[in-house]
């Protein structure tokens, strides 16, 4: 399905510049484009390749909340079937966050001292008594990042995959830390309403 989108995006994008040559006449008088694609058309071609949470808004300084810049693109990210890339930084949370089908969050790296500061890698801080990620469709996942609770009482739990009435397979949970979650679990598995998980 990845392939067909991103064949459908680049279609697109050509479409697009070689429409605006034959409206501005830069045509070699066979239909052919003599420009080069334009960089918007090519930001639209490559679309579905990666999102950056710092472009929805997402600070990463460890204070600012920033749930809805990460939401954001993840919501993007599931129509162009896109991985969402999370820069270094703390990304402080004060909600869940889902996670569709066919969307991989893929941070730059745990750091060198992930239990420690400095926190050189790609965090998710869960600033709530909430479940810190829910991913609830497949082929999707974590990678190269640490999800981790501030204060350690009180929360939900860390990443949770729940398959409610559905079938889900293909979960990628790669070079990923989970921790400081006492209250509730780090990795938690549940099929309900005849879901499975394999």
């Amino acid at each position: 399905m990845k392939n067909t989108i991103y064949t459908f995006m680049v279609f697109v994008a050509m479409s697009a510049s070689f429409a605006q040559g034959n409206s501005d006449g830069n045509t070699n008088g066979q239909g052919n484009y003599n420009e080069d694609i334009s960089s918007d058309s090519l930001s639209l071609s490559l679309i579905s390749q990666s999102i950056n949470v710092k472009n929805f808004g997402a600070m990463g300084n460890g204070t600012t909340d920033d749930y809805i810049a990460i939401q954001s693109a993840i919501d993007a990210a599931e129509l162009t079937g896109a991985k969402v890339n999370m820069p270094v930084g703390i990304y402080s949370i004060s909600q869940t966050l889902l996670i569709p089908a066919g969307v991989m969050i893929e941070g730059e790296g745990r750091g060198a001292t992930s239990l420690e500061t400095p926190y050189n890698g790609t965090i998710i801080k869960n600033s709530s008594t909430q479940v810190a990620i829910r991913i609830v469709g497949q082929n999707s996942g974590l990678k190269d990042l640490v999800v981790y609770d501030t204060d350690n009482e009180g929360a939900a739990g860390g990443v949770e995959i729940v398959a409610d009435g559905i079938l889900i397979e293909s979960i990628v949970l790669e070079r990923v830390l989970i921790f400081g979650f006492t209250d509730g679990p780090a990795l938690k598995l549940e099929a309900k309403n005849a879901g499975g998980i394999s």
